[in-house]
Order: structure tokens, then sequence, then C-alpha cells
């Protein structure tokens, strides 16, 4: 018999995941130090004047306003709460999660990608994600932690300005439809992904900011993918299968260290992956 409350901690897990990864995307640095372009054109090795850059408050230091002093108050609602609808309410908690028959469980798993085209010319010489969700016979909710290396072309502005390689940090959910449930080989399936990203680099030279040196800074953002597969085996304990996918990383507006992004654009890839599933 399978315990079905552990795919649905699984599923709750993994909402939980992408939504504090889409939070961390939003959050606002203490400090504003211009535009990242100024920045990445004094971190290059042929820049002749200052490596400073501006150094001023964020315009939006308190992001939580006077509400914070109502949170206090707020903390407590609910724990003692015995309206219903509580951790203990036996009511709807103990209802499973269905994908199709009824026959769902855990599945974790491992894939690599090979890129085939990309807006930027940007080399990906290592993309690896770690896979755990919950499967069913007609679909799969599949959450993915995998980081993902860049290497820019040694002509381009982002290649002159960093230190080596860039790295690409990225969690989220994936849902996936399998239109033809019964078949155990060469099943086809569409599915639809949905997360957040931290780009992370080390400036080729380090930036001063006041009394404080800039080695290095990060970017979020969101990170959307649509894409088609086939499982060329899919058995009750295992599944092997290859994906082709189309992705987009969207960067968000401001740096870890305060820098307005007015330097990178939407990253558009497509590319291949090779995944081994185990239930």
């Amino acid at each position: 018999m399978k315990d079905m409350n552990a795919p649905k901690i699984a599923l709750y897990s993994l909402a939980l995941l992408a939504a504090l990864t889409l939070l961390s995307c939003a959050s606002s640095p203490e400090r504003s130090r211009g535009s990242l372009s100024d920045a990445m054109d004094k971190a290059r090795d042929d820049n002749e004047g200052s490596r400073g850059v501006p150094d001023s408050p964020s315009r939006d230091d308190d992001p939580w306003g006077d509400d914070s002093r109502d949170s206090s108050r707020d903390r407590g609602h609910g724990r003692n709460d015995d309206s219903g609808g509580g951790y203990g309410d036996s009511g709807s908690a103990d209802a499973p999660i269905t994908l199709g028959d009824g026959t769902e469980g855990l599945c974790f798993g491992v894939r690599g990608a090979w890129d085939l085209a990309s807006s930027e010319p940007w080399a990906a010489p290592f993309d690896l994600d770690l896979l755990l969700g919950v499967s069913g016979d007609e679909g799969e909710v599949v959450g993915y932690a995998g980081l993902r290396v860049v290497d820019p072309a040694e002509t381009s502005a982002f290649a002159a300005s960093i230190d080596d390689s860039a790295g690409i940090l990225r969690a989220g959910v994936e849902f996936r439809w399998f239109p033809l449930p019964s078949l155990e080989y060469l099943s086809p399936h569409i599915e639809l992904g949905l997360g957040g990203f931290t780009m992370m680099w080390t400036y080729r030279n380090a930036l001063t900011a006041g009394d404080e040196t800039i080695a290095g800074d990060s970017l979020g953002g969101l990170h959307v993918s649509a894409g088609a597969g086939i499982s060329l085996a899919r058995w009750s304990r295992a599944e092997f299968g290859v994906r082709l996918v189309t992705e987009a990383y969207l960067f968000g507006d401001t740096t870890g260290e305060g820098f307005v992004n007015d330097f990178f654009s939407p990253l558009g890839v497509v590319k291949i992956a090779g995944e081994v599933m185990l239930r």
C-alpha cells in the first residue's frame, strides 16, 4: 500500500519552494549604486579611469513600511483558533492527491542538458538539475533545483567584465501531461515550468563603493519553460526520457549590490535534455 500522505507533503513542499524562490527575486538591496552597464565598464581591464561607483541609500530602505509595527499582533493569530481549518482539522487534510487513476507516488531523479540555440553567445558546459515530485499515470508534478554554468563569448561585453564563468542557480516546479498513459515505451508528454533563478558572477576587477569593495554581484529573475518529450521506457519503478525544451530567463531590475539592470536582456535557450527518474 502506498502512503497517500507522502505525495501530498511533497507537492506542498514544492509549491512552498517555488513561492520562496520568487519572493527572493523581488528583494531590494540596501544601497543604490547606479547602472549595471557603468559597473561592467569599470570592471574591464581596459578601463583607464576610476573603478569607483556611486554609493547612496536605497530609496526603499523600509520595504515593509509602517505595517511592520503590527507584525507582533498578527503572529499569534490562528495558532489556537478552534473555529476549524487549522492544522489539526481532519476534514480534507487526509484527502489524497490524484494524477490520473490514483496510482501516484513519489519520484526523484536527475537530468542533464545540452544547448541547441541561445539568444546570447553564451556556451553552457554544465547544465544539471535534481528532481523530486509526484508521479501518476497521466501526469507528473516535479520540482527542480539545479545549476547552469555559462561561458560568454570572448568578444562579448560580459566576458570582458567578469572573471571566468557565471553561474545560474534555479529552482521551480514543472507540470507534465501524458496523453497516452497506457504506453510503456515511447510515451510522449508536454510540460510547462515556472520558477526563479539567481545568476552570480565575479568582476574581472573589483569595484569600490565608498569604503566597500565589490568583488562580485548577482541578479535574480523569473525562469519559465515549455517543452515536449518522450519517455523511452516508463516502468513502475523507473523512467528514462529525452526532452526538447525552450526556456527563458527574465532578469530582474536590480542586482544584489544595488546596480540598476540596463545590461542584461531576457535570455532564451533551446536545449535537449536526458533524464532518469526513479519511483
